[in-house]
């Protein structure tokens, strides 16, 4: 099915639904492609974010802010309804705070220069949290609709940081192993160099100890 068929088919649900909820009063749309009804007051993502801008809404805002606590939802997310009835899991703030305490302590400072790639479904909640958290870091986060175009995106982004799952990594590792065993003995000797001084830096940094940048050719290649 077409991206722009399949977003229309998904619309015509999210309508129908509307209309027959009585607590749903505004939806926005991300993709441009979906025509929209002139009904429950629906705009696309860059209209909403203009009217914010215009709104003039600052003491509104403030006073939200002020009330929100920790116990307050977040997010929905939905069970897949292979046992049943999709479920709809209520997570809090308190949830995604949590794992951003996590992460905090893990990573060595995030911040708006980092850029991150979002490839895995956002109905997930491990991709969801991580979006949360480069938005909360301020990192520039990238989002790719077809993970079959992960490996062309990542060398175009270049993604400081992202999250993925375990096989992910695994593919990576096997493809840089497959070249490396055809490359010749001195590059083999530079690309374990580099991994090994890879690890020290990070582990020196996490640790807080001092960085030193050592010199292949003073100290030596590794066998």
């Amino acid at each position: 099915m077409k991206p722009r068929h399949y977003s229309q088919v998904f619309w015509s649900q999210v309508t129908a639904f509307y209309r027959s909820n009585r607590f749903l009063k505004r939806i926005v749309v991300f993709n441009h492609h979906v025509p929209l009804e002139p009904c429950c007051g629906t705009l696309y993502f860059d209209d909403s974010l203009e009217q914010g801008r215009t709104a003039r809404k600052e003491g509104e805002i403030r006073k939200r802010m002020e009330r929100a606590t920790e116990e307050d939802l977040v997010t929905l997310v939905y069970t897949s309804g292979t046992t049943g009835k999709p479920k709809g899991v209520m997570l809090t703030h308190a949830n995604t705070l949590f794992q951003k305490e996590a992460h905090d302590r893990r990573l060595i400072d995030p911040n708006e220069s980092d850029v991150s790639l979002c490839f895995l479904p956002l109905s997930h909640i491990f991709e969801r949290c991580w979006t949360y958290y480069a938005l909360a870091t301020g990192m520039e986060n990238n989002y790719l609709d077809d993970p079959a175009g992960i490996q062309d995106t990542v060398q175009e982004v270049r993604p400081a940081i992202m999250c993925a799952v375990p096989r992910f990594y695994e593919k990576i590792y096997a493809a840089v192993n497959n070249r490396l065993e055809v490359a010749s003995p001195s590059r083999q000797k530079l690309f374990r160099w580099a991994v090994q001084v890879g690890a020290e830096y990070g582990n020196r940094r996490k640790n807080g100890n001092a960085v030193v940048c050592p010199d292949p050719f003073r100290n030596g290649l590794p066998p």
